[in-house]
């Protein structure tokens, strides 16, 4: 392999600037333009549900048991709330409200998770549009509530009534990150381009260089 000085790799650095700032930029725009096609620069709500499972009552008493049961119907319950039937069932009745969401949009913008120690169930939903959010989870909790019962032996689901709460975001600083990153890698790839095409040179670029790759001394060169 052949071995370059520190001041070399500056010589190179400086000949081949527009390729590092053109590949840095590139990337950095193709980035930044994948972050804003996916999911917009515009502000993003979620709005968050909860519910609560009331298993039904089982005779063994011992603990170690019904942590496990308690542990399974949760898992169970997020499988069955992201489940199609239940999905498909929230498209077509924001369908009825004027909302156009299919199953797989539902989805990919729904979070389920447990409160620790509990038998609770939060949902968050996101979408660039305050009314969807709100309606989506309350279709989603409300759908569940309905067919939660033929999967799981529980009693109830009960829904947490309330003002609902609707957390917004902005996209901007998520672009910001995307951005540096894409600066970053553009970065890195541009020097790897560079020193790429750099070593792969067969010409003879100096006296030292003869030197060092075929152990000779140099006397002249024309």
């Amino acid at each position: 392999m052949q071995e370059i000085s520190l001041g070399e790799m500056f010589r190179i650095l400086l000949k081949h600037a527009w390729i590092i700032v053109l590949i840095t930029l590139g990337f950095t725009a193709l980035v930044g333009g994948y972050r804003v096609m996916k999911a917009g620069t515009g502000a993003q709500y979620e709005a968050t549900g909860q519910v609560v499972l009331r298993p039904e009552q089982h005779a063994s008493g011992d603990v170690a048991t019904q942590n496990a049961y308690a542990n399974q119907l949760v898992a169970t319950s997020q499988d069955v709330m992201k489940s199609t039937e239940v999905l498909s069932n929230v498209s077509k009745s924001l369908s009825r409200e004027g909302i156009s969401l299919p199953a797989s949009a539902i989805q990919n913008s729904l979070t389920v998770s447990n409160q620790p120690n509990s038998l609770l169930l939060e949902l968050k939903f996101k979408s660039s549009n305050k009314t969807v959010a709100v309606s989506a989870v309350n279709t989603i909790m409300q759908e569940f509530q309905r067919l939660a019962p033929k999967y799981m032996a529980i009693s109830k689901v009960a829904i947490i009534q309330g003002e609902m709460p609707v957390a917004t975001s902005t996209g901007k600083g998520s672009l910001i990150k995307y951005l540096l990153a894409g600066f970053v890698l553009g970065g890195v790839l541009s020097l790897i381009v560079i020193f790429a095409l750099e070593f792969s040179r067969h010409t003879v670029r100096d006296s030292e260089y003869l030197s060092k790759k075929y152990h000779i001394k140099t006397i002249q060169t024309i």
